[in-house]
């Protein structure tokens, strides 16, 4: 017989509870005494630890759903020897996380899934895993701010010293023998009301303006525009010249726009746009002068007028550099003010 321990057995007026050879004796049918032996094995219960670890909630053999940790919670089980066998849970329980990817792009947003974007999204999600192992849910917040030709504009007006430029150097205050902003009053002039960029017979060897790092993420295109009025109408030479060159992304500087004298071959010159960069600026864009009067072309306004370097087209560059480079311009009346340079992207 088995028996497992704490059971009790009741066997010819005994109560047996543990292991050993029991007697009684009986008649059998000759009359005769019939000696009984039962043999008493007892067997052991026995328990056991169940380490389980979870993602937010685990359902266990008691077929409860556990969703935090537990060490408490048992269940009882038969074991090989036909007693029981208790259980223990041993449960940690990890939580999953979600959280929130705020983006904005322009025109459109490859995202952590694979997928690129062109609008404004807010209901993608993407499992990845967290440091204990469970699920972490990301949920996209995407705005797409669409790229748009012409909607963008920086404005370098020299109102305010250092403002969105960088010269190489400065020198002089008025409007002669200088390199600076100024505010003088140019006379003639009737459309300049604040101040200016001043260039004449400069004392200081080929200065410059630069406007660096000018953000033209997401834009496809940008145009350069720029006031421009000569000193006199009659007082620039082959040497003397502004050239405009622009670098995206810190790549070579390109052409942008350039001023020259509109006869290389003489001195005393008007001066117009060179639209084809060839050194000769063209009558068909001659600067306005303080002074007006005809040479090899015919200036013929004193007020600032605006000229346009026409659309570059970009593909996917973020920065913008643009170069003011003044060369020559280093006798008497020979010079040229600016103002309001824009960007228009």
């Amino acid at each position: 017989m088995t028996l497992c321990s704490g059971d009790t057995l009741y066997w010819s007026n005994q109560a047996i509870t543990t292991a050993g050879n029991y007697f009684d004796t009986l008649t059998n049918i000759a009359g005769c005494d019939s000696l009984l032996v039962l043999a008493v094995i007892i067997n052991n219960p026995s328990t056991g630890i169940d380490v389980q670890t979870a993602c937010d909630s685990y359902t266990w053999i008691d077929g409860n759903t556990y969703t935090s940790s537990n060490s408490n919670a048992t269940f009882t089980l038969t074991n090989a020897a036909g007693c029981d066998s208790v259980v223990t849970l041993d449960l940690t329980i990890n939580n999953s996380s979600i959280s929130t990817d705020v983006q904005t792009a322009c025109s459109s947003y490859t995202w952590i899934d694979g997928n690129t974007y062109t609008n404004s999204n807010s209901t993608a999600t993407f499992t990845l895993t967290n440091a204990s192992g469970c699920d972490s849910i990301v949920t996209l917040d995407l705005t797409i701010s669409s790229s748009t030709s012409g909607t963008q504009t920086t404005i370098i007006d020299f109102e305010t010293a250092g403002v969105g430029y960088t010269p190489s150097t400065t020198t002089g205050t008025g409007f002669i023998d200088v390199f600076n902003r100024t505010d003088i009053d140019l006379g003639a002039n009737t459309v300049e009301d604040g101040f200016y960029w001043a260039v004449e017979d400069l004392p200081i060897t080929n200065p410059s303006i630069d406007l660096s790092q000018i953000d033209i993420t997401g834009s496809t295109s940008f145009n350069f525009g720029i006031d421009l009025l000569a000193h006199h109408f009659d007082d620039w030479d082959a040497t003397d010249e502004v050239l405009i060159t622009y670098s995206v992304d810190g790549g070579a500087y390109q052409n942008l726009l350039s001023i020259q004298s509109t006869d290389a071959s003489n001195s005393n010159e008007t001066a117009g746009i060179d639209t084809d960069f060839d050194g000769v600026g063209e009558c068909t864009f001659v600067l306005p002068a303080l002074t007006l009067g005809s040479n090899s072309c015919t200036a013929i306004s004193q007020d600032f007028q605006t000229f346009n370097s026409g659309n570059v087209v970009l593909s996917g560059n973020s920065t913008l550099d643009i170069r003011l480079q003044f060369n020559g311009l280093t006798a008497t009346d020979e010079g040229i003010y600016l103002d309001n340079l824009v960007i228009t992207e």
